[in-house]
């Protein structure tokens, strides 16, 4: 087991302490079984998608499992409205912004920003697990045998995921945010997932210009509520 992998056992545990569940709680609430979920807090097993849908709906921070990432604050305006193609377009404006303030200012969160959401160019409107796959993959230009190796999997299961016959499981979910840092709620279809993310990249801009930030994000909201009218 890979230490980055390791380190989301321990986030995964964490979360469950969060919300004050024993492991027969958790494992009742997503419907697993209790000796596996033991196993799998002990990096002996691997969580399925469905799985990881079911800890998306219990209020399991995903994205701070997967990634590290952790938001502290939540309230943004209005965010809680944003469905899953406008938090898709709201990422894409993101990465447009940060590149833009990188450019002008050198500045390495800007930097950082714009590296950990270019994914988001690989995304259609809809988070679709398979299309984005195949779309990042693409844009990487790697063929299927070559992104499988990066991967750390066989092709044919490649090639399934690719098709929707399969769906990754929390391994090959934390690889894919590893090299690409693809968007865990982009990979689980998640809108809460997304939030959690946005939320820490509004965050991470506001350390790198407060004052900037808090004016974009006011004219976002205030686009977005008049453009629900």
């Amino acid at each position: 087991m890979s230490n980055t992998y390791a380190e989301t056992n321990k986030r995964l545990i964490s979360e469950r302490e969060r919300l004050a569940l024993s492991v027969q709680q958790l494992s009742d609430l997503i419907c697993v079984d209790q000796s596996n979920w033991c196993k799998i807090e002990q990096g002996k097993g691997r969580i399925s998608y469905k799985c990881m849908k079911n800890l998306c709906a219990a209020d399991i921070d995903i994205y701070y499992v997967l990634t590290g990432n952790k938001k502290t604050y939540d309230n943004y305006n209005g965010l809680q409205e944003f469905e899953i193609p406008e938090l898709v377009n709201l990422i894409k404006l993101i990465n447009s912004v940060a590149g833009l303030c990188y450019r002008k200012r050198q500045c390495e969160l800007w930097k950082d920003i714009c590296e950990n959401t270019g994914y988001i160019w690989a995304v259609d409107t809809e988070a679709d697990v398979k299309k984005f796959l195949v779309s990042l993959r693409k844009i990487k230009g790697y063929s299927q045998k070559k992104f499988a190796e990066i991967l750390g999997t066989d092709i044919k299961k490649l090639q399934n995921m690719e098709k929707g016959v399969r769906l990754p499981d929390n391994e090959l979910l934390c690889r894919l945010y590893d090299e690409f840092r693809a968007s865990p709620g982009i990979l689980l279809e998640d809108r809460n997932c997304l939030i959690n993310e946005v939320c820490c990249l509004l965050e991470k801009m506001i350390a790198a210009d407060g004052g900037f930030v808090l004016d974009f994000w006011d004219l976002i909201t205030k686009w977005f509520m008049n453009a629900k009218r």
